[in-house]
Order: C-alpha cells, then structure tokens, then sequence
C-alpha cells in the first residue's frame, strides 16, 4: 500500500530542497504519494531490466522521494498521456521511493553510479549492453520541477532514440574517476544515515547541516560529468588523461576527524 504524504510535508520540502515556485507548493499540498518503498528493491530492479530486455526496450529507474517536490513534479509528468505513450513504446519503468534516504544506494549502484546524488535521480539503463545511456546527465533531474512537459518528452524520446548508440557508450569510466567518485559517494552516504533521520523527524539543525551536503550534491554531479568529456576527449587525442581534481569542503561532522 502507498504511503500517503501530508500537506506540512510539501512545505518542508520546500524549506528542504531550494526555493521553488508556487506550483510546486500546490503539488506538494496534494494527497499524492507516487513513490513506493520495496522490500527488495534489487529484486524490482532486475525484473525491470530483464522485461526491458525481453521486450527490446530500455530500463527506466526513477529514484524519488514523496516529500521532494521535484520527485513528484517529474512524477505527475511521467503519468502524462503524451509521456505514457513514449516510455510504454521505449521503456520499461520502475518508480521506485528511498525514503529519508534509506534505500536506492545498491539499486544507483548496479546500475552504473556510486550513489545518487539527488532526487529524483532518473536512471535509463540498456540491458543487453548493459550500459547507463544517460550516465552524463542524469542529474539533471534535480530541478525536475522547473523543467517543461516539452523538455520532459524530447529528453526521453533523444534518449531512447541515441540508444542506437552515441560513443558514450562504448567508453567506460576512467579507474581515477570510479576511486574518486567512490570516495565522495563515501562522504554522501555517510551523509544521508546522519541527515535522512533528521529530515523524518524535522529537526532544528537540519537546515545548518545540509548546506554542505547540498553543495556537495550540486558540484559532484557537475565535476563528474566534466571530468567524464575530459577523460573521452583526452582518449579521442591519445593523450593521457590527467585532470585538475575538485577539492571539496568537509562537513561539519567531519572537521573534527
């Protein structure tokens, strides 16, 4: 059965996430929870992946949360008719809820990220390459709540159609991009077991705590994407691949290490 969000929850998440306009608040403010929490969500995964694979589509996994105003913008964009009939033609789709940041770390992780840096994280995986076809941009999903239907429907109808195949999926990650973005995938989990409970119980200090965390979100996703087209230009010219690494502030917890 579906959890049911309460009004309050849409204007925490507000306060939460980033300001975001009035239609936002009103979506917020509906009894509408589309994101469901499974037992085993590897499990959900693979059953997607192998009916993508069967039926010659691709996997589309949506990692949101019902208190995330943008989570459940892209949400009510996906249920869209124009929309419907293009993931019922390209994918097969798995909408799937990680909480306060409990669940999806393993699920980002088969898939082809360390962990996700925000939500909704949108995944486009095909399964017989097995290859994360939108690895460049899937974070941009982030700000779901400001882009348009229109954007909306061409970036799913692009991907789908690019799945006949761009280079980017022939080209794997570079063994210092994996170390470094497992060692910040490190730091964010970390993060979210100390501000996921924080978020659930609306405490005091959550606002002063997840600045940090929140930047480290943006940029991460960022850089990663940056270091990617350096790593794949570098390799188009045969030179080696030697990029200026981010360097990151540490989080409040973390100054004491």
């Amino acid at each position: 059965m579906l959890s049911r969000s309460r009004t309050w929850w849409g204007l925490l998440a507000v306060a939460f996430v980033a300001l975001a306009p009035a239609t936002a608040l009103a979506e917020e403010a509906e009894d509408y929870a589309p994101y469901v929490r499974f037992d085993d969500p590897l499990r959900e995964m693979q059953a997607t992946i192998k009916r993508a694979k069967k039926y010659d589509k691709l996997a589309l996994v949506v990692l949101g949360a019902n208190w995330c105003h943008d989570s459940k913008a892209l949400a009510k964009r996906l249920e869209a008719d124009a929309l419907r009939s293009v993931l019922g033609e390209h994918y097969e789709t798995l909408v799937m809820g990680v909480g306060y940041y409990e669940q999806g770390f393993d699920v980002a992780q088969r898939l082809g990220v360390e962990v996700y840096t925000h939500t909704p994280t949108v995944l486009i995986y095909e399964p017989k390459s097995e290859t994360l076809v939108n690895l460049d941009d899937h974070h941009i999903w982030r700000d779901a709540a400001l882009l348009s239907d229109e954007e909306t429907l061409i970036y799913f109808q692009e991907k789908a159609d690019a799945a006949k195949w761009s280079v980017a999926l022939t080209l794997a990650d570079d063994e210092q991009i994996k170390a470094f973005e497992r060692q910040q995938a490190e730091r964010l989990r970390k993060a979210y077991s100390i501000l996921g409970p924080k978020l659930e119980a609306r405490s005091d200090d959550l606002d002063e705590l997840w600045g940090p965390v929140r930047d480290l979100r943006y940029s991460l996703a960022d850089d990663l994407k940056r270091l990617r087209e350096e790593q794949r230009e570098a390799k188009a010219k045969g030179e080696p691949f030697d990029p200026e690494w981010p360097a990151y502030e540490p989080f409040p917890w973390e100054a004491d290490d």
